[in-house]
């Protein structure tokens, strides 16, 4: 019997540490371009330039306004139009983020940067989503630690847990840094968290069917949980839902429903509701204004900010 133990003890072991090197040799045998179809979808300083957020929160602190939400988010509020307005501002929002990677975010970062407001950028299919497109992006392009391995373990997924081990071997053990450049394309990072498209910037784009929208109820979870620890902390916040293109916003089912929950949360406004946004020439693809829009929307925004027409 004593053997019989030992033997599976043994096996384990053997079979823990080859599955680690599998992961990681799958990973340095393929190129970044085929990270994503494998189940190790690790590519620091990739698209969305987090990488840069990351590394650039650290020069922030006392800012008026704390971002948080999806690439709507951060290509959607612009610190130099809040600063306009006499804001500070830092924009924490990631690719496809959904409530989970926000609670991480806002625990993890709130006493660095000290946040008079946080606005909370809520988009429909955030709530539907698992979480795992955007956890995968936090793990490779955020420090491994104790924390975010606990949220990456919460989506049950292999993807994230694979992500994480590749990410804690480059970057813990082998010691491996990145540096991302600050135009990547027609796209710029600028400092505070944003990231601009060229004006003339268009990508096509197509509609889908028309969706249901149905909230995942761990989603929601997450949300309560950022919006318990910001009264906790007597911070104040609202939820705003950015414009996206008039076609993409109409093909989603049941919006007065998430409607009435989001503003079941607090104060909430819906900037598809205001018919100057709705201009397609507003947008560069079905999801994301380009520059003249971002100024239309933050200034909108701001302008209400400003004359108290919002309950924070």
């Amino acid at each position: 019997m004593k053997r019989f133990l030992k033997n599976i003890g043994v096996f384990i072991i053997v079979a823990i540490i080859g599955y680690l090197i599998t992961v990681f040799l799958v990973r340095i045998v393929l190129p970044n371009k085929y990270a994503f179809v494998t189940n190790v979808p690790y590519v620091p300083a990739g698209a969305g330039h987090l990488q840069s957020r990351l590394a650039d929160v650290k020069n922030f602190s006392n800012v008026d306004f704390l971002i948080l939400g999806s690439s709507h988010a951060y290509r959607g509020f612009d610190p130099r139009i809040f600063d306009e307005y006499g804001y500070s501002m830092f924009n924490l929002g990631s690719s496809a983020q959904t409530p989970m990677q926000s609670n991480y975010l806002l625990r993890k970062y709130f006493n660095q940067l000290k946040p008079s407001k946080v606005i909370i950028e809520v988009y429909p299919k955030t709530f539907m989503s698992d979480g795992v497109e955007s956890s995968t992006d936090l793990i490779s392009n955020g420090s491994p630690t104790f924390k975010l391995f606990e949220t990456c373990v919460s989506h049950a997924n292999i993807k994230t847990v694979n992500t994480f081990i590749y990410s804690f071997a480059d970057r813990k053990l082998l010691g491996n840094k990145y540096d991302q450049p600050k135009r990547i394309g027609d796209e710029e990072y600028i400092s505070g968290g944003y990231v601009a498209t060229d004006p003339d910037f268009q990508k096509e784009y197509e509609i889908p069917d028309s969706m249901a929208i149905d909230m995942k109820p761990y989603q929601l979870k997450a949300l309560n949980k950022m919006l318990m620890f910001l009264k906790a902390n007597e911070t104040p916040y609202i939820l705003v839902q950015a414009p996206i293109n008039k076609e993409m916003y109409q093909c989603f089912r049941k919006t007065e429903e998430f409607d009435q929950k989001m503003a079941s949360f607090g104060s909430y406004y819906n900037y598809n509701e205001i018919r100057e946004l709705q201009d397609p020439s507003l947008y560069y693809d079905r999801d994301h204004l380009n520059q003249k829009g971002v100024e239309h929307f933050n200034r909108a925004l701001l302008d209400s900010i400003d004359k108290k027409r919002f309950s924070f």
